[in-house]
Order: structure tokens, then C-alpha cells, then sequence
């Protein structure tokens, strides 16, 4: 896998209460200033890098699809000029419903997208009112019927366990509406409540109820059991695709590839090395103003730490962990390095042998967080 491109957008008409993503409000000013900075900064690439070969671009958010169609055009033409788009496999955008127009569906078709996830997140109005989304079932239909018009043929849905006033039955029920699209991809998340979110402060203070933990993975494992009879594979824990259409951006970050980032609050790692860039537009804007990478922290990651983000990221997968490529990168077997985790959890129905090397079964994904902390001691132990 060659190196993938991330490009944020912190642009939201509402953001929503669950969210802790760099992303606010915006006058349509801050759009046509926001595109020149992200010239700006891949201008900085260009002259650092050379001419990049991009494998795979995902434009996330924020919302990218509060951007006009003179906005996406011209970010095709800063994509064409700084970067080398000449192996590239796969150009995926985040959309979410109620921005999704026709025009910008042909402007992102128009500069090489032909992929799009778009945020559901429930088919429930009322759920989607809950957690702040500004769309509803017949909005969010409207934008995946525009899509598909506009020639787009590998759509994910995101979909969310676990929202505010959510049930089996309601969370089933919008599976089953999903289904119905036949999307590609669909991404079947569970809901993080983060620290400082409004709706975390809800939950805290008693306004709202969600399921508990048992609950929301004995849904899981419905979604799981209903996915896989209707052609859809698991192929790591929060995604299921049909025909084989993996979201190849995702896949190379959960393979430890490298990646170059563009905007504000974007991460990357390249060389060897991870960097954050500046979290507000104001430091962003500042950085750029005085022919500067826009970063704040960057840091050579070692071996050992390679080392680890490839044993957790790795488990996430379907496929797990590969003996031969493990073996390549750190000089280790790891089936000797996590000989007692294997055997443990083996023997419990949580890990199992593949061909390859060893992985999670479904079940084990319920304790995945366990079983990597392990793995972690297995490591320590060899270190010190």
C-alpha cells in the first residue's frame, strides 16, 4: 500500500452533541479563504516532499459537503498540481445529508471521487433529533438517490448503536431500511460518549438514557448475524462491506501505512514520524502566513511503538495478525511473542489461528480492548 492523503473540512452548519471532532460554524466567506490555505499547505508539501504518489484521498470533517462546486473543482486542481493521483485506487469524500445537492455530487465525480460515506447515524427522526443531526430519513434518501444519480457505485452508511432513546427494535428497524439500499459499505458504530459534549453532560445529569454495555454488543452480534445473511462481510470490527469493497483509506491506517494530511487539527505520519497540525483556523492561518508547515507537535515513532499501534490496529481486522509481515517489520515470530495470549484466548473462543497468523473471532471483538492490553504486558515483558 502506498501512502493515503486525509484533507479535513471544519465546517458544519450544526454540530452534532455527541461530537468532539475539529469542527464549528462558518460564514460562506471562511469557505473561498479555507480552500487558498489548503493550497498553501500542500504548496509547503510540495516543496518538502517532491511530488507525493497518493494511493488513496479521504476528504473528511466537519462536513465536506458544505463546500459550493467551485470550491471542490478547485480543490481538484491543488490535488492535480502538488501530488502524483496516477496510482490512485480510491478518492472518498464524508457527505452529510442535508448538504448533498446534485451539482456538488458531479464536481466531486468531476475530480476523480468514487466513494462517499454518508452520516445516517439512525433512519429514527426522533433518534436523529436526540443526538442534533439536522437531517431526517426522507432528507438523508434524497441525498443517497442524488449519488447514486450522479454515478457514484460504492456508498457507505454510517450507522450508530446505542443513541438516546434508542431501542432493539428502532436500531433493527433502521438496519433493515438500510439494507433495503443495498449500500457497499456500512459502518456500525457504537456510540463513544465523549468528555465535555453536550450529550455527555445530558447523560451525566440524567436528561437521557442510553443502552448499557451488554446491550449494545448483543445488538452488535443481531447486526453481525443479519449483515452476514444479506452478503455483507466483516472485515474489522465496525465495518462490513459487500463485494469486496473495503474501505481501502481506512484499511491502510489500520496497516500502519503512512499518510500526509492537509487542514486544520489534521494528523499524518510520514518517515517514521506522526504530526498534529495546528488546532484552530486562527494558528492554521497564522503558520501558513509566515511560509510555515502548519504543524504544533510532530515525533519520530520508534520500533517499540510501531511495534504496538500494529498489534492493536492489526486485531481490529478481520484477518488479524500476519506472521510473515509482523515478522518482516519487527524481526520477531509473534506467535512466540504472544504465546500465552494465544493460547488463553484460543482456548476460550476469543482468538483463533488463520492461515496467515491469528486473529479475533467475533466474539472476541467484545473484549478486544482486554486481549490488546495483554498483548501489550507480552511486549513489556520481552522489553524489560
Amino acid at each position: 500500500m502506498g501512502i493515503s492523503l486525509y484533507i479535513h473540512i471544519p465546517f458544519c452548519r450544526q454540530k452534532c452533541n455527541y461530537c468532539d471532532f475539529n469542527s464549528g460554524p462558518f460564514l460562506p466567506s471562511d469557505l473561498d479563504a479555507y480552500m487558498s490555505l489548503l493550497a498553501q499547505e500542500a504548496a509547503i508539501y510540495h516543496s518538502e516532499y517532491g511530488l507525493l504518489e497518493i494511493d488513496t484521498i479521504f476528504i473528511g470533517g466537519g462536513t465536506p459537503t458544505v463546500l459550493e462546486p467551485h470550491h471542490i473543482l478547485s480543490m481538484g486542481e491543488m490535488l492535480h498540481t502538488f501530488f502524483d493521483l496516477s496510482s490512485l485506487k480510491e478518492f472518498s469524500f464524508e457527505a452529510n445529508p442535508e448538504s448533498v445537492t446534485a451539482e456538488k455530487a458531479t464536481a466531486f465525480k468531476q475530480i476523480g471521487a468514487n466513494r462517499v460515506s454518508v452520516g445516517l447515524q439512525t433512519a429514527n427522526d426522533d433518534e436523529l433529533f436526540a443526538i442534533s443531526r439536522i437531517h431526517d430519513w426522507q432528507c438523508f434518501l434524497s441525498a443517497f438517490k442524488t449519488l447514486r444519480k450522479a454515478g457514484f457505485n460504492n456508498l457507505n452508511i454510517d450507522l450508530m448503536i446505542g443513541l438516546p432513546g434508542q431501542t432493539a427494535e428502532s436500531y433493527m428497524s433502521s438496519l433493515e431500511k438500510v439494507l433495503a439500499l443495498e449500500p457497499e459499505h456500512i459502518s456500525n458504530y457504537g456510540l463513544i460518549l465523549e468528555e465535555g459534549t453536550p450529550l455527555a453532560n445530558q447523560l451525566e445529569q440524567g436528561l437521557v438514557t442510553v443502552l448499557d454495555g451488554i446491550q449494545e454488543r448483543d445488538l452488535y452480534h443481531k447486526a453481525y448475524a443479519l449483515l452476514g445473511e444479506r452478503g455483507y462481510e466483516l472485515y474489522e470490527i465496525s465495518n462490513f462491506a459487500r463485494d469486496n469493497k473495503h474501505c481501502l483509506h481506512n484499511e491502510n491506517y489500520w496497516r500502519c501505512g503512512e499518510y500526509a494530511a492537509l487542514g486544520v487539527g489534521a494528523h499524518g505520519y510520514l518517515n517514521g514520524e506522526r504530526f498534529e497540525n495546528a488546532d484552530t483556523l486562527t494558528a492554521y492561518k497564522h503558520l501558513l502566513s509566515i511560509g510555515e508547515r502548519p504543524i504544533i507537535s510532530h515525533e519520530p515513532i520508534n520500533l517499540s511503538e510501531q511495534e504496538r499501534e500494529y498489534i492493536m490496529l492489526g486485531l481490529r481486522m478481520k484477518e488479524g495478525i500476519n506472521t510473515a509481515e509482523y515478522q518482516r517489520r519487527f524481526d520477531k515470530d509473534p506467535n512466540k511473542v504472544y504465546q500465552t495470549v494465544i493460547e488463553k484466548y484460543g482456548k476460550t473462543g476469543h482468538l483463533q489461528h488463520t492461515k496467515a497468523g491469528f486473529a479475533l473471532t467475533v466474539e472476541g471483538m467484545d473484549i478486544s480492548n482486554t486481549i490488546i492490553v495483554e498483548c501489550f504486558d507480552c511486549l513489556d515483558t520481552i522489553l524489560f
